[in-house]
């Protein structure tokens, strides 16, 4: 977190930023965009945001949420946690700069559990492992108190020639950034693809001990295989408001499947009021397998698991997943629970159909054509 100060309401105001590995920004408590762009720590890509109708004179707030893929792959080059941001506000010919330094405020996100799974052997991305009782709430608004967080680390030269030395002067470009290069390629397009219309209500049988959900070995637990779908719930159920789910049954599961109607790529969210430690897991699919949604899929691993505070939670993932049918498992429900809201935070990377292709003649090859437009829009 960053709080400053503004004489006046900035007439322009642009936000340099990136990290390694992924950030999410808030200014003044709202949402603002995601990023950077995927690229090579030796050329690492900075986002360039107007921010200027979200500040506003006297105090303001730049809120950042940061999680650090350690591990590597192959293609990957090697790595370091950080962020790196700088604000530039102008009014008449005042002009004000608050780069990332010691002034701003870290802590740890003690709710994001580091065991979180990878999604697959071929990804950096991790599934969320999220226990909703340590989340600290209201952390990107103006008017939360940081004097508890601790002064940002400001990163030096740990390698290279001549050998760093102590009293080396902190600067943006240590390695492996050795290049920082403006985002050359446009950012994703974010929509809400709310999933209102359940098309499964049931329960299937739990394939271990509930006691495995108990204690501080629940994210451990293993995901189930395959749930099945039926279609049990009303079509014209459209559910536009909270409604119940009951406490499981010994032994079993409490499951909610919804169909968002096409593949998309997003990131699954879910508010809902629970028991205190109950546990839910949220599995996306991009489409069934014999009837059911199958984890492992296409040889990932999309199954979220959050552990409910008592209180109304809202969850959202932290990396998008390639999902069309959803699945939300009370995997430990004591109690009754209320779920309010439940889908997918939609990205999209901006594509502009620029002409058309029509085949009456041949309806397969028309079908060839559709089908691969929509392969491209989903994968890109």
């Amino acid at each position: 977190r960053k709080a400053f100060q503004l004489p006046e309401t900035p007439e322009r105001a642009f936000l340099s930023i990136s990290a390694t590995s992924q950030y999410q920004l808030f200014v003044n408590g709202e949402y603002v965009c995601c990023g950077p762009a995927r690229s090579a720590a030796h050329h690492q890509s900075f986002d360039v945001l107007d921010i200027s109708d979200r500040l506003r004179k006297g105090p303001n707030v730049v809120a950042v949420r940061v999680q650090f893929q350690r591990e590597g792959v192959y293609y990957y080059g090697p790595s370091r946690a950080g962020l790196l941001a700088q604000l530039d506000c102008t009014s008449g010919i005042q002009e004000a700069t608050f780069p990332t330094d010691a002034s701003w405020r870290v802590t740890p996100d003690e709710s994001w559990l580091n065991a979180s799974p990878k999604m697959a052997r071929f990804h950096l991305e991790s599934c969320d492992r999220v226990d909703l009782r340590r989340a600290v709430r209201g952390w990107t608004d103006i008017e939360f108190d940081d004097k508890e967080w601790l002064p940002a680390k400001v990163l030096r030269r740990e390698e290279g020639w001549p050998a760093p030395q102590q009293d080396d002067r902190p600067t943006h470009l240590v390695p492996p950034w050795t290049s920082l290069v403006p985002r050359d390629i446009p950012y994703l397009k974010e929509s809400i693809s709310t999933a209102r219309l359940p098309i499964h209500v049931g329960s299937i049988p739990e394939p271990q001990d509930e006691s495995s959900f108990l204690g501080d070995t629940w994210a451990d637990a293993p995901v189930i295989p395959r749930i099945p779908v039926k279609r049990t719930a009303r079509q014209d159920a459209r559910l536009d408001g909270p409604f119940t789910i009951a406490a499981n049954e010994p032994g079993k599961s409490r499951v909610i499947v919804y169909d968002l109607g096409e593949v998309q790529n997003g990131k699954p969210f879910l508010e809902v009021k629970g028991p205190r430690g109950a546990v839910v897991d949220i599995m996306s699919a991009p489409y069934l397998l014999d009837g059911a949604v199958r984890s492992p899929i296409v040889a990932s691993t999309y199954v979220d698991r959050i552990a409910l505070s008592g209180r109304r939670d809202r969850w959202e993932a932290f990396y998008m997943k390639p999902t069309r049918w959803l699945a939300v498992v009370f995997r430990h429900l004591p109690e009754d629970a209320r779920v309010f809201d439940a889908g997918l935070i939609r990205l999209e990377y901006p594509f502009q159909q620029r002409g058309s292709f029509h085949t009456p003649d041949c309806p397969e090859l028309q079908a060839l054509w559709e089908g691969a437009a929509k392969t491209i829009q989903v994968c890109t």
